[in-house]
């Protein structure tokens, strides 16, 4: 297969997230010259996370050139960390020891499985209701509005307002997920927690290997992510602090993700 030597942007979103929850990024990305693949694959889709990681492995094969920057976030964070650990691809291997490979707000803390167990049977009656009466409308109704304050992206008085609606949106995606999503993450989470308190792959031949901590994050350890820097002086850790779990969509916090990401990806 013939691959494309542009400059390519691939995002690897989180658990439940796609593009409608990304859309400021994607458009704000192409408009500084970047071509965009989003690489959504559904949690639902896979029994466990070795072959969901072999689905983005396999992806990631056609899609990776030298030109290539990987942006992933959350649970697509978890899951690049399984790709980068375990990638028998030898071309692969070379290339992601090479180009920028950023993993934004990787779920590290295991409080955060426990809560999740818990609540589990809540999470449960919520996506009923929200699959059969809310879902089937909500969704156009919000895809309608961001293509309409699109022009706002980076305007202090149009923020808010797509801040209410990156909420709403994240709010629509994680309830319109199936149950099979959630006892898929759980089984993710349970799995890969092993992979990284077990850590033995060596990552100190990556050139461009970022990482991001910052609290307040119920599911970032900034401890554990640091710990990661200390035992790899080449890994480049990114202070997110106030950004929470997602600092890419809080209005506050975008120019400065965006001018910490946009810097290091030239």
């Amino acid at each position: 297969m013939e691959r494309n030597l542009r400059k390519n942007l691939i995002i690897i979103p989180g658990s439940c997230s796609d593009r409608l929850n990304w859309f400021d990024q994607i458009k704000f990305y192409e408009k500084q010259g970047w071509q965009v693949g989003f690489l959504d694959l559904d949690a639902a889709n896979y029994p466990s996370i070795e072959v969901r990681t072999e689905a983005i492995e396999t992806a990631l094969d056609n899609l990776v050139n030298e030109e290539t920057v990987i942006m992933s976030h959350s649970m697509g964070a978890m899951l690049m960390f399984n790709v980068l650990a375990k990638c028998q691809n030898q071309r692969l291997q070379n290339l992601f020891k090479k180009i920028k490979i950023f993993l934004i707000q990787m779920p590290c803390e295991s409080k955060a499985l426990n809560a999740f167990k818990a609540y589990y049977w809540l999470i449960e009656v919520i996506l009923l209701i929200h699959r059969y009466c809310v879902h089937w409308w909500l969704e156009p109704l919000l895809h309608s509005l961001k293509k309409l304050f699109q022009f706002g992206y980076g305007n202090f008085f149009i923020n808010p307002i797509n801040l209410f609606l990156n909420i709403i949106i994240m709010h629509s995606s994680f309830w319109k997920a199936s149950l099979r999503e959630f006892e898929s993450l759980i089984h993710y989470y349970e799995t890969w927690q092993d992979i990284f308190e077990n850590l033995k792959s060596d990552f100190s031949a990556y050139e461009n290997l970022y990482f991001t901590y910052g609290e307040p994050d119920p599911v970032c350890d900034d401890v554990l992510i640091k710990q990661i820097g200390v035992k790899f002086p080449n890994v480049k850790l990114l202070d997110m602090t106030y950004g929470f779990h997602n600092p890419h969509h809080l209005f506050w916090f975008q120019k400065r993700f965006d001018d910490l990401i946009l810097d290091n990806m030239r």
